[in-house]
């Protein structure tokens, strides 16, 4: 599962500043199950936008999409309606920004950083398993990924931290969690 946590509501609103009106759109996927960018957190978002830019009498507009969807779904529903909007913020990860960003023919302002992809260990509880580096080599290295596993990220063999039986010594310690509530 691809992982991401939300950015902060300072660098969100420098974001989207130089728009009047804004369509945020959230994911049905990954993000929406690790609580950083479905429906609820949109909705979330939104207000505390609206929030923000209402003591300072603010033109922008922010508005949610109509469905925690797959962005492509999303889109679909929303048809021609997306022409009328300067720019798309989207709580995807950054395939989903950059789809928002081609289907609007808009500007695509993120949300969200994309973390790393993971298991869920726990609900809103995560481990870093993969940093799609696009040389897997877990077929070699025991299914343990040596980049997002190994503290030392090291491919060519045991670094001297190992166990007589040749087991790497932090294999079962989670390296990065990270808790999305």
């Amino acid at each position: 599962m691809i992982v991401g946590e939300r950015k902060s509501l300072e660098e969100i609103k420098d974001a989207i500043k130089p728009y009047k009106k804004i369509l945020n759109v959230g994911c049905g996927g990954c993000t929406s199950i690790c609580l950083a960018g479905g429906q609820k957190e949109v909705e979330a978002l939104n207000e505390e936008l609206r929030n923000l830019f209402k003591p300072e009498n603010s033109p922008i507009q922010v508005t949610d999409s109509p469905s925690s969807a797959s962005a492509m779904r999303c889109f679909t529903m929303i048809g021609r309606e997306v022409g009328s909007y300067d720019a798309s913020l989207s709580m995807a990860c950054g395939a989903g920004v950059q789809f928002a960003a081609e289907r609007t023919r808009k500007t695509g302002i993120s949300a969200l950083n994309t973390t790393f992809i993971g298991v869920d260990r726990e609900i809103g509880w995560y481990e870093e398993n993969c940093r799609s580096c696009g040389e897997c080599v877990l077929g070699e290295t025991g299914a343990i990924c040596p980049v997002a596993r190994c503290a030392k990220s090291l491919f060519n063999g045991p670094c001297g931290g190992t166990s007589r039986d040749g087991k790497c010594e932090g294999v079962r310690i989670p390296l990065r969690l990270v808790r999305n509530l």
